[in-house]
């Protein structure tokens, strides 16, 4: 299956879609989002980067994400990697122009409080470039015995908290997950208002994002059913509120790899996409709104490993995963394999795309370089032959 299969929605590995609740919902609504597609020459890029390298290596990382033109230095809230806001920080005074947001920290692990004193204290050292990526969290919740009640109440709440205390208010909050008496910060903020980006694979959080965010985020949105489901929840939640859905900048999250061997590229994906099977069972969600079928075994072997990164423990779970499900969620294959799924994605609407780059070497500098350099001028090449294209035909 390519990508080709997305764009026209059928294939052989995949199931009937079981997105047509969502999709009717989404066609209902007023102004609907195809109503301005996106343009690949509008495409921005940014990277998210794994807490996993030492200090050296995460600067050279910043640096080079800098010089290829990514917007935004992406850095994962992981436990139980490297600290979030010290590399962060490391980051910001080895870079000038570059953004730099957590992707993402949570409202159980640290309390949203403390989340606004962090990010408060990043935009100043970054002098004024730091961006909050909030998620419901899932990492090392097991293991801090941590429960994740509500998780888009919580969101909220924790978004109003951080944004009152940015702005110099003394906070009293008592909701119903988050509660704060009477906290303020101590010091002045940079900025009063920090962009924030919700991600999530969710429903809630999706409209929640749409509702109250500077940005969403769902990771894996790639295939055709996917994306259009993804910014119509975004939809449904902007205009809950009366806002338009082209205030908020739609991300798409990708695990990305690159190699003249397609095979070998997807063979790179596919213990990610068992952690992923793992952290959505049972509903495989994303999955299942992409048309995808879980097979039995599939299932009964994903009950009994746990969230991980182990790549040891994942392995007998990845081992099963098909070529469907790379396809479906991540970019994988040759620079024009890529391309041409990411000139399709822009077509449905996504404008950013955030990649998270792996290597069978472990070479990622080269991936995002590659991306840069060679997948995004083919997108937009591809994009101005279609708009020559388009506009002969209307002579």
């Amino acid at each position: 299956m390519t990508c080709a299969s997305w764009e026209q929605g059928t294939a052989g590995e995949v199931a009937p879609f079981r997105i047509a609740a969502e999709m009717e919902a989404a066609q209902m609504c007023s102004m609907p989002y195809e109503a301005d597609r996106g343009s690949s020459m509008d495409l921005r890029l940014s990277a998210l980067n794994l807490a996993q390298y030492p200090p050296a290596r995460l600067i050279a990382l910043a640096r080079l994400q800098e010089a290829c033109g990514y917007e935004t230095f992406w850095y994962t809230d992981e436990r139980f990697f490297r600290e979030v806001y010290s590399g962060l920080t490391l980051a910001a005074v080895h870079t000038r122009n570059i953004k730099l947001g957590t992707m993402v920290t949570d409202p159980y692990t640290r309390h949203p409080a403390l989340t606004a004193m962090a990010i408060a204290t990043l935009d100043e050292v970054a002098e004024g470039r730091a961006v909050l990526g909030l998620g419901a969290g899932v990492a090392g919740f097991a293991e801090m015995q941590l429960v994740r009640r509500q998780p888009a109440q919580a969101m909220r709440e924790a978004v109003t908290v951080m944004r009152q205390l940015l702005s110099g208010a003394t906070v009293d909050l008592h909701g119903q997950v988050v509660a704060l008496a009477h906290g303020r910060l101590d010091f002045q903020p940079l900025r009063a208002h920090v962009p924030v980006y919700i991600a999530s694979n969710g429903r809630l959080g999706l409209a929640l994002a749409g509702e109250i965010a500077e940005g969403a985020v769902m990771q894996g949105a790639v295939a055709a059913p996917l994306v259009a489901w993804f910014l119509a929840q975004v939809q449904r939640g902007a205009q809950r509120v009366g806002r338009s859905v082209h205030e908020v900048d739609v991300v798409s999250r990708v695990n990305l790899c690159l190699h003249p061997d397609a095979r070998i590229a997807k063979d790179v994906m596919r213990p990610a996409i068992a952690r992923s099977l793992i952290t959505q069972y049972p509903h495989f969600r994303t999955f299942t709104a992409a048309g995808l079928e879980i097979p039995t075994h599939l299932q009964e072997l994903i009950a009994s490993v746990g969230y991980t990164h182990d790549p040891a423990l994942l392995a007998p779970v990845a081992a099963q995963v098909p070529d469907a499900f790379v396809e479906a969620v991540t970019l994988a294959g040759t620079v024009e394999d890529v391309a041409t799924c990411v000139q399709r994605m822009t077509q449905q609407g996504i404008k950013h795309i955030m990649v998270y780059p792996q290597a069978p070497d472990g070479d990622v500098e080269r991936v995002l370089t590659s991306f840069a350099h060679e997948v995004l001028p083919r997108v937009r090449a591809q994009g101005e032959a279609g708009s020559s294209g388009t506009a002969t035909a209307r002579l």
